[in-house]
């Protein structure tokens, strides 16, 4: 139906248009062309022939939808209205008769009118959502799942069922009932529901079909009279939009006269079911409300009070709702659905039921730990009320919203004090799709219902959640666990510091290759990025002169309402330069703790952390084991760690801290040893002490290396895995359950009998300490191991050679399924999805290189590739092929490749250039000419140290007249010029100079900077970073490729202007 509907839509709406009056008349079309569907307006109208017209100018439905039509229907075209309501009649009957058709259409309808008042939101950020925009920026029409879900585990539950077989065998989403729910229950006369937030009614339109199914059950015969029952006395509904109300009140009079022919008690319709005219609907006072039938619906208390309501953080709320839900729903003020949750509460009965549909954020997030577990031992959720049924649905809950835009939760809440030993129902279902949850969630409610358990299903006592530091409800973790969440914490051991915000990265912050040689203003700045375990993430440097003042300056400036209180941007100042650990925040749930060097800064995204009491080495392997990250999923479900969240990790006992140091040092020691530079030295006292395969190229001893030294740090890392799992006391079954969850580490797979040792006296030994060479030895004595059956053996070896030969991006890693953590190696990802550990993984790959010739030719190609970089960085500071920074593309070649040759045969052999042509398809001098400056620009993520300025461009046709590189690091007025001197004099080349020339007089000035402004010279300055000044030589049309987007290349020259003025303004006050 929904999928009909989206394509009926645009169509209807081109032809009725745009705004209230057409939304309104497109539903109005629809509701008449479904009651006429049903056959609920007698033989007296035939609405196929136009008199759809009379049922919109004089009503013979006497319902507010119908009642408030404009009668004369001036504003619309009548050959458009005819053919919209063609398209109407067109649609399948089995569209028009379903019961949530309306609501759907209304959603569909207002998704663009939605998409104008987010991005209405994002251009004023000051801006807040309110009046008439408050309806379609919160419209979320619930699935019928859903819905079913909430009321069988609500209203159902509530009712005292006639004997053994009843209507409530047919049910489907139960869930086993706690044990200390009260027996007994209400007559279906005496149930009373309530939706607060009702919109088009899908839970009143489920909660009808309910009570009537309830009222047959108990024996009420007459379908007129269990109709009139349940609109007088069990079903309850408001909303603050006036159009969707109308929406409920038409599908519900169909509902009952669907059941009884003829049903025509219009005011019980509209006698409970009402719209709250308040701007915050049913969070307002009663006392303040001016209708009386929605002031008498929320005076009174319900059996079940069930909702979907509104989902808007605080920031969207203007000031005065924000300031009253502060005041009324304090525990609930940082989003709508909190405080409806809340109101939601007040509105249910004693030992009655709340069953909603939210975002999960309130069951996890510190702010919300007040409305969990109340304030100072008193009130919360967890101590006033039963959560009796559960359902953790995460994102992806919704057909129609993708990503993890809404993470929900359905929930159903007793109203009454749990006891002790209360245990709530739930069933975890995050990782799954919309369909996928929908199944599961069916099956595991059978499953839980005849006591038979699934993956995901879970009982838990709920006074047990209390134990931990805000009563997060982790509720899935087994005793342990949360023994281990209250015990002993990080925080106790050490100091977690919130780092520098610059408020300008583009002004402040600058990548490692773009650091100008100035000590005093630049430092280096641990900035977050991707997961990475033990060494430094060496990526930024940032601006910290004069001891931030210039950033402190600018924030205050900025942001005014700081009242010259600059802690929030600067930070941790003194501890800035002081050695630590660090870890990047936002890595999707994934905790790797790294050294932080002594004088560095550290970035709010790549927090500080410093030990008091335990070793930093210590700290770092206990915080980047799986356990750690296990246990911060549980109480985090943004998966971005902050320092808050980090600081609750569990605590290892002090006895394992000596051990855990030694495998943090050990780990550290090895990852090292994979640096570039480390690695080509090894392989140089390998290949001459010949010790590698005869037959391998030396590309492919370099890469057998690499792996080797990866295959030694992850089994470190296994030994520390389970050194962490015996500190902290966890079980077999507890340890299961965590990798199920966070993925079972490469160093803690079973080894392959046969293929359980590494190489012996290779060269230089693979570990630099006798401590580490012990820690090695353990961790390899401890792997389980596999018998290298011949079938075992020919399966692992078929799935490898195809992985291998595809390297670390190919499609291998999609057919093989997603990683549950992230890999740092090639070696570590092959060896979690072979389910092998990597000594044997690496036994396999060296015996197959030697004996049947294995290549991998992407990770030589890239090993080869970064030498060749490298080769061409060290030599432009140094060869006197290079003048003043500048080295000419052009033949002979003879000079160039035996620079390179001097540089590369160390580390690529001597053979490189006939590696280079079966590798990447060309002569290096080729590549070097096409195709470098494209792939350097990613290697240093769009900041290129080496500038490729060319005439023309390289291809079929022929080559540019002249072609250099640039070197930034030398750059200054003089390295351009220097450039132009020898290049010739061609027509081309004269035409290049010309362009240049004028990037000389005045490169740096604005496209939109005034016609009598001065020019501004090409007078580069490397603290404004690549960015800034290779704009000019962009915009001028000098380069290779472009380096910037055109919109970023203008604004560079732009923020140059203003960094400038405003620096001399700082220097003037200083």
């Amino acid at each position: 139906m929904k999928q009909t509907l989206k394509a009926f839509l645009p169509p209807f709406r081109g032809l009725l248009g745009e705004g209230p009056p057409a939304l309104r008349c497109g539903l109005q079309l629809l509701a008449a062309g479904a009651t006429a569907s049903r056959g609920l307006l007698g033989s007296g109208l035939d609405l196929a022939d136009c008199g759809w017209r009379h049922l919109l100018r004089e009503p013979a439905l006497p319902l507010p939808l119908f009642a408030t039509a404009p009668r004369d229907l001036a504003d619309f075209d009548p050959a458009d209205l005819d053919r919209a309501w063609q398209l109407v009649q067109r649609l399948d009957p089995a569209v028009l008769q379903a019961a949530d058709l309306l609501g759907w259409a209304h959603q569909f309808w207002l998704a663009e009118e939605k998409d104008r008042v987010f991005a209405q939101r994002r251009a004023t950020p000051s801006g807040k959502v309110e009046g008439a925009d408050v309806a379609p920026a919160t419209q979320l029409y619930t699935e019928d799942y859903m819905v079913e879900f909430l009321l069988q585990n609500s209203l159902a539950v509530a009712w005292q069922a006639p004997g053994k077989r009843s209507s409530r065998a047919r049910w489907s989403w139960p869930l086993q009932l706690p044990a200390d729910r009260p027996a007994g229950g209400q007559k279906a006369d005496e149930l009373t529901l309530l939706d607060p937030a009702c919109g088009a009614g899908n839970f009143l339109l489920a909660a009808f079909a309910m009570l009537d199914a309830m009222r047959q059950a108990e024996g009420e015969k007459a379908s007129g009279r269990r109709c009139e029952a349940i609109l007088a006395k069990n079903l309850h509904g408001v909303d603050i939009d006036r159009l969707a109300v109308d929406l409920a009140q038409t599908a519900l009079w169909m509902q009952a006269a669907v059941r009884s022919p003829g049903f025509d008690n219009w005011s019980l319709v509209t006698e409970h079911l009402t719209v709250v005219d308040h701007p915050y609907g049913s969070l307002a006072p009663t006392e303040e409300l001016t209708d009386p039938l929605a002031r008498s619906v929320l005076e009174r208390t319900y059996s079940a009070v069930i909702a979907n309501p509104p989902y808007m953080g605080a920031a969207n709320l203007p000031l005065p709702m924000k300031e009253y839900l502060a005041q009324r729903y304090p525990t609930g003020k940082r989003d709508l659905y909190a405080a409806f949750l809340l109101r939601c509460r007040e509105l249910t009965a004693p030992s009655g039921r709340t069953a909603m549909v939210t975002q999960q954020s309130w069951m996890f997030l510190q702010s919300y730990a007040a409305l969990r577990a109340g304030v100072r031992g008193r009130g919360g959720l967890l101590r006033e009320t039963a959560i009796e049924t559960l359902a953790h649905l995460g994102p992806g809950a919704f057909d129609d919203i993708s990503g993890e835009v809404v993470n929900v939760a359905l929930f159903v809440l007793a109203n009454r004090t749990p006891a002790d030993d209360h245990r709530l129902t739930a069933i975890r279902l995050p990782d799954s799709s919309s369909t996928r949850k929908r199944e599961l969630l069916r099956t595991a409610a059978t499953a839980m219902r005849q006591d038979k358990p699934t993956p995901g299903s879970h009982r838990a006592t709920q006074a047990d959640l209390l134990h931990v530091q805000g009563a997060p409800l982790c509720y899935w973790l087994a005793p342990r666990f949360l023994q281990l969440l209250a015990g002993p914490q990080v925080k106790d051991a050490a100091d977690l510091c919130q780092g520098l915000r610059t408020t300008d990265n583009a002004r402040f912050v600058r990548l490692q290759q773009e650091q100008p040689p100035d000590g005093q203003r630049w430092f280096a700045y641990s900035k977050g990025g991707r997961y990475q375990k033990w060494t430094p993430l060496d990526w930024h440097v940032v601006d910290f002169e004069n001891n931030g003042a210039e950033i402190e300056s600018l924030a205050l400036a900025k942001y005014p309402y700081l009242d010259g209180n600059s802690d929030w941007v600067i930070g941790s100042r003194h501890r800035y330069g002081e050695a630590g650990l660090t870890y990047s925040c936002n890595c999707r749930g994934s905790l790797g703790v790294r050294r932080l060097p002594a004088g560095s800064i550290f970035d709010p995204k790549g927090p500080g952390l410093f030990p008091r009491t335990i070793p930093a080495d210590a700290l770092m392997a206990s915080l980047s084991a799986r356990v750690t990250s296990y246990l911060l999923r549980a109480i985090c479900p943004v998966l971005d760690f902050n320092p808050g969240y980090v600081a609750q990790a569990p605590l290892p006992p002090e006895a394992c801290w000596p051990e855990l140091a030694a495998y943090g040092s050990a780990c550290v020691e090895a990852k090292e040893r994979l640096a570039p530079g480390a690695l080509a030295e090894a392989v140089s006292a390998e290949a001459e002490k010949e010790t590698v395969p005869p037959k391998t190229t030396y590309l492919q001893r370099r890469l057998l290396t690499e792996l080797r030294q990866a295959a030694v740090l992850h089994t470190l890392e296994g030994g520390l895995e389970r050194l962490a799992a015996r500190a902290l006391e966890l079980g077999e079954s507890d340890q299961q359950a965590m990798y199920a969850e966070v993925g079972l580490p490469a160093g803690c797979q079973p080894l392959l009998a046969g293929y359980d040792r590494l190489p012996a006296g290779t060269g230089r030994s693979i570990t630099a300490t006798d401590e580490s060479a012990r820690l090695l030895s353990a961790s390899l004595a401890a792997a389980p191991r596999l018998p290298a059956t011949n079938k075992r053996k020919r399966d692992l070896q078929r799935r490898l050679q195809a992985m291998f030969a595809a390297g670390p991006a190919g499609a291998w890693l999609e057919e093989e399924g997603p990683s549950l953590f992230p890999t740092e190696t090639f070696l570590e990802s092959l060896a979690v999805r072979l389910g092998l550990h990597p000594v044997s993984v690496y036994g396999l790959l060296e015996e197959s290189a030697a004996e049947e010739g294995w290549r991998c030719p992407a990770e030589e190609a890239r090993l080869l590739e970064e030498a060749f970089t490298a080769a061409l960085l060290e030599s432009a500071s140094s060869d006197p092929l290079w003048r003043q920074g500048v080295l000419t593309l052009a033949g002979p070649w003879d000079e160039l490749q035996a620079l390179l040759h001097r540089r590369l045969a160390p580390c690529a052999g001597e053979g490189w250039t006939d590696a280079w042509q079966t590798l990447f398809g060309k002569p290096w001098q080729n590549w070097l000419c096409e195709d470098f400056f494209r792939r350097h620009m990613l290697q240093f993520r769009r900041r290129p140290v080496l500038w490729q300025l060319q005439s023309g461009r390289f291809g079929r046709q022929g080559e540019p007249a002249y072609a250099c590189l640039v070197d930034y690091r030398q750059l200054s007025e003089g390295a351009l010029p220097a450039a132009a001197e020898s290049a010739g004099e061609s027509r081309a080349v004269r035409d290049w100079k010309r362009k240049l020339q004028q990037v000389m007089t005045a490169g740096f000035r604005p496209a939109n900077a005034p016609a009598d402004a001065k020019g501004d010279p090409y007078q580069p300055d490397r603290n404004e970073g690549v960015r800034v000044n290779i704009a000019p030589l962009q915009r001028a049309g000098l380069l290779a490729a472009p380096v910037l987007a055109p919109r970023d290349c203008e604004r560079a020259l732009q923020d140059r202007r203003v960094w400038r003025a405003a620096r001399r303004g700082t220097k003037g006050k200083e």
